[in-house]
């Protein structure tokens, strides 16, 4: 029998990073916030005294706590330990936040550990869920059909971890694997080829828009049937031979709170596609690509299991 109300705990808690995570949970009406772990102890007790919920001192006794039914991760400091990785031996469901996955080497040793076996683990790869992206599947079905470029916009100081959810996004988005990444004469955008009989390309550009007083297009594609530009994470604008459209998708579901809510149908035994930890390592090789091929200006062959195939949700 499913159980009427989910229990879940924060492990790594901040209050930067987590303020909101809570709000939505507190609003969630199948889920409940059981526990905080924090790296500090101090910190762990201040939280949990506000939320009104437990603090464990032990990561150990938190994830193997009958009284929760699923763990969310927002400090790398509990993965891909050398010597101890309590996250990769745990039964429960895990989501890990973006905060969690931006040191590529912990992500590929969590993910190595946990082949073969039965872990759950979703990542929060946040451009997946966007109102944008969303709305542009929706487009893609109906109106705009098969892609045929893309184009997404970097800043060149962007975060690891931002950068991450860009790359899986593109990859998500086009379901196929990067062969090769070519870099421009200036080494400051790289196409993207990959395997698909349309010779479909991603461009992916770090020069950014340095004009604060225009909106910034983060991205956009062009299709068979027209082409959409996407504003952030809930706005785009779309034309397929004829006016313009322009959607503001504000008041749509938040990429997290989606995420939020398919870790907790997942918990709960539905069959739901989600993104696996191999998404996440799959964005990291790519970054990695890239970046030598703009530090060095070469062409970079792409290769590797993980880069060979695409995880099709």
């Amino acid at each position: 029998m499913t159980k009427e109300v989910l229990s879940l705990a924060i492990i790594g808690y901040s209050e930067d990073n987590d303020r909101q995570l809570i709000e939505l949970i507190k609003s969630a009406p199948r889920l409940i916030l059981k526990a905080i772990h924090a790296d500090s102890l101090e910190t762990a007790r201040q939280a949990a005294k506000e939320h009104g919920v437990s603090y464990y001192g032990s990561i150990c006794r938190l994830i193997n706590s009958p009284k929760i039914d699923g763990l969310i991760v927002s400090s790398d400091r509990w993965i891909g330990l050398p010597k101890w990785n309590p996250i990769s031996s745990c039964e429960k469901p895990v989501l890990l936040r973006s905060s969690a996955f931006g040191d590529s080497s912990r992500v590929e040793r969590l993910y190595t550990l946990t082949q073969g076996l039965s872990s759950l683990i979703l990542p929060e790869l946040f451009n997946r869920w966007t109102p944008s992206t969303l709305r542009l599947r929706e487009l893609l079905a109906t109106r705009l059909g098969p892609l045929n470029s893309m184009k997404v916009v970097c800043q060149e100081t962007e975060d690891r971890a931002s950068l991450i959810a860009k790359l899986d996004w593109c990859l998500a988005m086009i379901q196929e694997a990067p062969l090769t990444i070519v870099p421009d004469q200036e080494q400051q955008s790289v196409s993207v080829q990959v395997a698909d009989s349309r010779n479909v390309t991603i461009v992916i550009d770090f020069q950014g828009n340095r004009d604060s007083s225009h909106a910034t297009v983060e991205s956009s594609v062009t299709c068979k049937g027209g082409v959409a530009n996407l504003f952030g994470a809930d706005t785009l604008a779309w034309e397929c031979g004829g006016p313009q459209y322009e959607e503001s998708l504000e008041h749509e579901r938040s990429s997290l709170k989606v995420c939020l809510d398919l870790f907790g149908r997942r918990i709960a035994g539905g069959i739901v596609p989600i993104p696996d930890l191999g998404d996440a390592v799959r964005a990291h090789h790519l970054a990695a690509h890239i970046l030598t091929s703009l530090e060095t200006g070469k062409t970079i062959e792409c290769s590797g299991p993980l880069l060979d195939s695409q995880n099709s949700c």
